[in-house]
């Protein structure tokens, strides 16, 4: 299934509100929204999908997701947000996560204008095990990956090429 270009206010691509989806080998692509241009979901699991050249205007380009969320195998690549308020995330964005899994994917070539060019997570707890994050870019802070008032856990990734900081850690994380 290929989704692509879409305008809306959240989940440019696909948005799920108070309910749960398994998403599996799909492209995502061209999708603007106000926020989350490619998907946004809680309770959400994403397997080997590519998505690639969304845009939020104010929160990640890619992919949003919080609660208990799965991420297993995915390209995130060339996502992007363009308006700084708070957040930021060019590639996924993972707010209020309960319990997030994050594993095997490939997070590259992904902008914002605010905080975390692979990866912004704020208020959550996550699990990230075998995934490439690279080439990312953030005006802030974090390019790689910004970390603030989270748990996270990072075990055998790659982290580079990233414009300046790989990692950004605040507020009194754990990892």
């Amino acid at each position: 299934m290929t989704y692509y270009p879409g305008n809306s206010g959240i989940g440019g691509g696909i948005c799920t509100i108070e309910s749960t989806a398994t998403l599996a080998e799909n492209v995502i692509s061209g999708n603007k929204a106000e926020s989350h241009g490619g998907v946004f979901g809680r309770d959400i699991t994403l397997i080997n999908n590519l998505i690639q050249d969304n845009i939020g205007y104010f929160n990640s380009g890619g992919v949003g997701i919080g609660g208990n969320s799965i991420i297993i195998g995915n390209t995130i690549i060339g996502n992007s947000t363009t308006i700084h308020l708070s957040g930021g995330a060019g590639g996924l964005q993972i707010v209020w996560g309960d319990n997030v899994t994050i594993s095997n994917n490939v997070i590259i070539s992904n902008s914002t204008s605010g905080y975390g060019g692979g990866i912004f997570m704020q208020n959550s707890n996550v699990n990230m095990t075998n995934n490439v994050i690279n080439g990312n870019q953030a005006d802030f802070d974090g390019d790689g990956i910004f970390i603030a008032n989270s748990n996270c856990n990072i075990q055998h990734s790659t982290i580079n090429h990233n414009n300046t900081l790989g990692i950004l850690v605040g507020n009194g994380q754990t990892w």
